[in-house]
């Protein structure tokens, strides 16, 4: 355990006696009844779809085609190879190389691909139960620690959302650095220790949440060594330092790859994000407890203005929890740690408020890591309430035992009911309205699939739905547009289109796409001068814009003015083949 025998307590000695009497055999048994419960609940996920990010990021993405472009994977951002020139916000290449391997190895086949997820869930799973028993020197708690982990259902969607699996890659990677750097402290095994810092390394480079790993170290060195606080000091400081430095590499890549250190998709205040943390940690600890309702979007909002519902009865409701837990472990270093990792996993997150996109403040799937601690504090809490049941052994066995299978078998009856959601995008989107009565973003995402399933009125309702909970938004707007071009209501998608326009943010940069829209919706209009005009400022946002030359070249044709017409088309042919020729779509 790591410990300090000057300020921890230990258990009662009906504890200590049940390790020694049931520890192995009950913990072995334990791992393989959670285990194999995991793949007969998640078994079905080899049926479902891609869904949301899942088109766009695998089977579209060119770039995971062949090996001329496995460089840009580490010196652009995640999403370059779709939008090449607009700035990015996450610096991956690790978890593209994971990409890339699967594809190379499956194809577009998903089904293989949701294996996959699940079999690493397991690996994470089986890290979980080493660190767990590193830190307890109990196999019993490393055993409950990691089927609390493994069957939690609020890992869902980093599991049956293929592109989710980076919260499980660097997971993998975070505790299996910890772990080697663990023992390498306990044998000063300086192999270990190398391993851990090129395990972190990887990590990095597969999500940015690893970027706590450091933070994690620190505080296991120092509550590991129990010499004098000057010592400790000196000591800490020297085990954290390659990693800080491995820290800084890392930053150093990623600002010359974006070009910044992230690029956010709205600017907020620093007093917002602030003002925002209480409601968003409350949804968090509220999910770890009880994980029901799932969904891919919820209604979590930033707070600008203080009510009792958005700020003060959060901060209550975290104030409540954490006081009496700071009061629990003070006394137990293993479950100190717990309470680091939780709190240090989370810290990305809350920094993240001012960078994700509006409307999508909060995901199941930032709790993956986050709730390693979780389940290690949760795995001694219940060891620690069946020791003052009694001091027969027998008894303390039999309640700890009867409480782990209903908190295990509640766990998977739970992730069972809440996983169907994730079969298709109709699915995911639809629970997303059904949850987030007020958010905008799930009726968006829902009328766009029913376009594509020949339902354009049932997903104009759903645009205005959208509009109605953001009249600002020039997406749902631009929706509306686009749905009414193709049902050929031109004047309704003039209207719509003009707002998009209208509403558009001038500081992230103008989209050109409801430019050229309206640009067909006026040709169609019988407007052609008023069109080309459109067509010329789409052009000029983005020159290189799937289309809009032809366009263009369209509403010159309409005007009489052949030869300019044909120099657009010339131009579009020129634009579509180097963006074929980029992406390793040739022939294909």
């Amino acid at each position: 355990m790591i410990s300090s025998t000057d300020t921890v307590e230990s258990f009662p000695k009906t504890e200590e006696a049940l390790e020694k009497r049931s520890n192995t055999g009950a913990a072995h048994w334990l791992l393989r009844i959670s285990f194999l419960a995991t793949i007969a609940v998640y078994a079905r996920v080899i049926t479902f779809d891609w869904v949301f990010d899942d088109y766009p990021q695998i089977v579209m993405n060119g770039w995971l085609r062949g090996w001329r472009h496995i460089p840009d994977f580490f010196t652009k951002h995640m999403w370059a190879f779709a939008y090449p020139k607009w700035p990015g916000k996450y610096y991956r290449p690790g978890f593209l190389m994971w990409l890339w391997g699967n594809f190379h190895l499956f194809g577009t086949t998903p089904g293989w691909w949701h294996a996959v997820a699940v079999i690493a869930h397991l690996v994470a799973s089986a890290l979980v139960y080493l660190l767990a028993k590193y830190l307890t020197r109990d196999r019993w708690l490393g055993a409950l620690a990691a089927a609390i982990f493994v069957l939690h259902p609020v890992h869902i969607e980093a599991i049956a959302w293929i592109s989710g699996a980076t919260e499980i890659l660097v997971t993998i990677l975070v505790l299996s650095s910890l772990y080697f750097y663990l023992t390498s402290a306990k044998s000063y095994d300086a192999a270990r220790f190398w391993i851990s810092i090129a395990l972190y390394a990887l990590a990095l480079s597969s999500k940015e949440t690893a970027v706590v790993l450091p933070l994690l170290i620190l505080v296991a060195t120092w509550l590991e060594n129990g010499s004098a606080a000057k010592t400790k000091v000196v000591f800490c400081v020297k085990s954290v330092l390659p990693f800080a430095v491995v820290t800084v590499f890392y930053l150093a890549a990623r600002i010359i790859a974006l070009e910044g250190f992230a690029h956010a998709d709205q600017k907020v205040a620093l007093g917002t994000q602030l003002l925002t943390m209480p409601s968003v940690i409350w949804f968090y600890l509220h999910q770890l407890v009880w994980p029901w309702d799932l969904s891919l979007f919820y209604d979590v909002e930033l707070v600008t203005h203080l009510t009792i519902r958005n700020f003060w009865l959060p901060s209550f409701l975290v104030t409540l929890v954490l006081v009496p837990t700071l009061f629990l472990v003070r006394r137990r270093t293993e479950l100190q740690f717990g309470l680091c990792l939780l709190v240090l996993s989370l810290l990305p997150v809350l920094a993240g408020i001012g960078m994700f996109q509006q409307h999508d403040y909060v995901h199941d799937r930032y709790l993956y890591l986050p709730s390693v601690g979780f389940a290690i504090m949760m795995a001694v809490g219940i060891r620690h309430l069946a020791s003052k049941i009694g001091s027969n052994d027998r008894v303390v066995r039999h309640f700890q035992l009867a409480f782990a299978a209903a908190l295990l078998f509640a766990f998977a009856a739970g992730t069972h009911v809440q996983l169907g959601q994730w079969d298709s995008d109709y699915s995911v989107f639809a629970r997303g309205v059904e949850v987030a009565k007020e958010n905008p973003l799930p009726r968006r995402y829902l009328g766009e699939t029913l376009i594509s399933l020949g339902r354009p009125w049932d997903a104009i309702q759903l645009f205005k739905q959208a509009l109605a909970r953001d009249p600002k938004s020039w997406l749902d707007s631009y929706c509306l547009g686009t749905t009414y071009l193709r049902m050929k209501d031109w004047g309704h998608a003039k209207h719509y289109l003009e707002i998009a326009i209208e509403n558009q943010p001038t500081s992230t940069g103008r989209d050109p796409l409801p430019t050229h829209q309206l640009g067909w919706a006026e040709l169609n209009m019988g407007n052609a001068a008023a069109a080309e005009v459109h067509f010329r400022d789409a052009i000029a946002i983005r020159s290189e814009g799937a289309g809009f030359h032809r366009a263009l070249g369209v509403a010159l044709q309409k005007q009489d003015r052949f030869q300019e017409a044909q120099a657009e088309f010339r131009i579009d042919d020129a634009v579509k083949a180097e963006y074929l020729k980029g992406q390793d779509f040739e022939g294909k």
